[in-house]
């Protein structure tokens, strides 16, 4: 279905009637159901609760009708969160890598790192995987779900969260190391 659905698209797309074309990825053979079931399943945690905060916004300057990030150097590199092992369809068989629903660790650690650039001028890939592995205690379930609000919890709790470098993705939950194994193993400082 996706297939066909792409194959129209692109042709209308050859006669001007888009500005884009569509490719087929390793979800595009996927129903719907197949891509929700391990990547939406979490719903708003109960406790979530937003505080009021005061918009400051500046006098006189009115606001830019589009801001790209990647050229002020607030974004990093394009991540993928699956990797093996295999993901298989009943119908079909195996159908790409299979999943890591780590979806709110990426999300979180991206927006970290565009403040970062933009506070401090230095763009660095930060660890969702320090967040898969450590912060099951605010709520979140690892590869199974999480949420990017405890996400920041953690981080704000843990003063940082490790760099990329000092601790990669590995699209599978381990067990939280021991403060005093990674000050032996010098794993580095969070950020």
């Amino acid at each position: 279905m996706n297939l066909m659905l792409i194959t129209k698209h692109n042709l209308e797309a050859s006669m001007g009637l888009h500005s884009y074309e569509l490719g087929m990825n390793h979800m595009g053979d996927l129903t719907t159901q197949e891509i929700l079931q391990p990547y939406a399943a979490l719903s708003s945690p109960d406790d979530h609760q937003r505080a009021p905060s005061p918009f400051a916004g500046t006098s006189g300057a009115g606001a830019p009708d589009s801001v790209d990030w990647r050229e002020k150097g607030c974004v990093t590199s394009v991540k993928h969160q699956v990797k093996e092992p295999e993901l298989r369809s009943p119908v079909r068989g195996p159908i790409g890598p299979g999943p890591c629903g780590s979806c709110w660790a990426f999300s979180a650690v991206g927006a970290l790192e565009g403040q970062l650039a933009k506070t401090t001028g230095k763009l660095v890939d930060l660890s969702p995987q320090n967040l898969i592995d450590c912060s099951g205690r605010y709520g979140n379930r690892g590869c199974n779900g999480g949420y990017i609000t405890k996400a920041f919890e953690y981080v704000i709790d843990n003063q940082g969260v490790e760099s990329e470098a000092a601790y990669p993705y590995r699209a599978a939950e381990e067990e939280e190391e021991e403060e005093e194994e990674e000050e032996e193993e010098g794993s580095g400082e969070p950020i």
